[in-house]
């Protein structure tokens, strides 16, 4: 039998891979059936097909819907005059049968089997009449025969491509058959890889046409791409983004003082999480969309869909918003702490005028107020106030100084203030 190119597709591969989407799917199956009859009747043939196998797939084995699919198909068969078109359906149509045999009900085998052997008697016929009509059609020169086989690849590609258009249009009520658009897409890059193994035999002309095909198809490619990506971007918005603004803009109020627990976040910083958990999902997300969700976010876009990059962008302005809020409320906080042990540190005045007992509450002040403030989270001039208060009370003889062993026990010491000043659990920026 002589080699189909192109159009052999389009049943052979919808069996499979609309078999595989809708399987186990719930739903009206019979909606679909009478669906796919009224598109069959009115000479819709493709159509009724994807509705036939959307039927078949919500319930397997359903012999009503494998006899009108069946029909369908051999209605086709009988009025085409395609002796290679029929043969292409009849493959695709035995190999549909054959992978219903293992759903049916039992007592509905042997009615497949009856139509499978009317199958082999149709292929049959028609490789006998092929090969008489081959014994009688004269060779066919060199150049002849290229011309043909780019003759046969270029309409194979167009009417490919065709199915994809369709398939395309209707994955807007049926998101299904984007896939479906996918799988032909693929068989038409398998035609315009054939058609470029070619190219060396073919005239400039031929190479032309062939330059703009593969222009169109990469167009097409294109338009697929973009269709997948706004449905991956339509289900994250969905699924996501909305969920995630819907929690960022619930009002809260901020932490001006360290939550009680050290392991408990404050607000800024639960929102820092959430902000950084978006970002992750999107970049994730990013390999998956076209480059019309990852371009210049100045550029026109649907105004239903959200801009890949604009939504980074506005993520990464609310993470800075919420570090620098964090950060500035924990400064607020250390300032507090910093003007209270200064305080009581001058109402103390150490031992110059209360000897040991204003040397220890001076001590303790120290360590209680200064003691839990990390540096490291101070704004340059706070922590220059940090160490205008430390100091004064440290080197002003407000404290006593070491002298032996013994003083590094001695509350009112210098060595014993910074020694319990670092043993202090500090506060956390993430407490508030």
């Amino acid at each position: 039998m002589k080699k189909i190119i192109g159009c052999v597709v389009l049943f052979a591969g919808l069996f499979v891979s609309l078999m595989t989407i809708s399987a186990q799917n719930e739903g009206d199956w019979k909606t679909a059936l009478d669906r796919g009859a009224s598109c069959a009747k009115d000479g819709n043939i493709r159509t009724a097909t994807f509705y036939f196998l959307n039927a078949l797939g919500k319930t397997p084995g359903n012999m009503e819907v494998i006899e009108a699919y069946r029909n369908l198909v051999q209605g086709v068969i009988d009025s085409s005059a395609d002796a290679e078109a029929k043969y292409a359906f009849l493959i695709a149509m035995e190999g549909f049968l054959q992978e219903q045999i293992g759903t049916v009900p039992t007592d509905k085998v042997e009615t497949l089997v009856l139509w499978l052997d009317g199958i082999a008697d149709q292929k049959a016929k028609l490789e006998n009449a092929e090969t008489e009509a081959v014994e009688e059609t004269p060779e066919l020169t060199e150049e002849e025969e290229q011309k043909q086989t780019f003759n046969e690849l270029k309409r194979a590609l167009e009417t490919q491509q065709g199915y994809v258009r369709q398939s395309l249009a209707l994955c807007k009520e049926e998101p299904k058959f984007l896939d479906i658009a996918s799988y032909q897409l693929q068989e038409c890059e398998q035609l315009m890889r054939s058609l470029i193994a070619i190219q060396p035999m073919l005239p400039k002309e031929r190479k032309i046409e062939t330059a703009k095909a593969y222009a169109e198809l990469q167009t097409l490619s294109e338009t697929v791409q973009d269709a997948k990506s706004a449905m991956i971007w339509n289900e994250y918005c969905e699924k996501e983004w909305i969920p995630f603004i819907d929690n960022l803009t619930t009002p809260r109020q901020w932490n001006t003082e360290p939550t009680a627990d050290k392991n408990e976040k404050g607000i800024a910083e639960q929102r820092i999480i959430l902000i950084q958990k978006q970002m992750s999902e999107l970049q994730q997300l990013l390999p998956k969309l076209s480059g019309k969700y990852l371009g210049d976010m100045n550029e026109e876009y649907p105004e239903d869909v959200q801009n890949a990059a604009v939504c980074l962008k506005k993520m990464q302005n609310w993470l800075k918003e919420a570090s620098e809020i964090q950060r500035d409320n924990y400064n607020k906080w250390a300032v507090k702490k910093i003007q209270e042990c200064n305080d009581r540190c001058y109402a103390a005045t150490g031992t110059i005028r209360n000897g040991k007992d204003g040397a220890q509450s001076i001590a303790q002040s120290l360590i209680e107020n200064l003691g839990p403030i990390d540096q490291m989270h101070l704004t340059p001039m706070i922590s220059r106030c940090y160490l205008e208060v430390l100091n004064k009370y440290l080197t002003d003889n407000q404290l006593y100084k070491i002298k032996d062993s013994a003083s590094w026990n001695d509350s009112s010491t210098v060595g014993y203030t910074l020694l319990k000043m670092d043993e202090q659990e500090k506060v956390q920026l993430s407490q508030f």
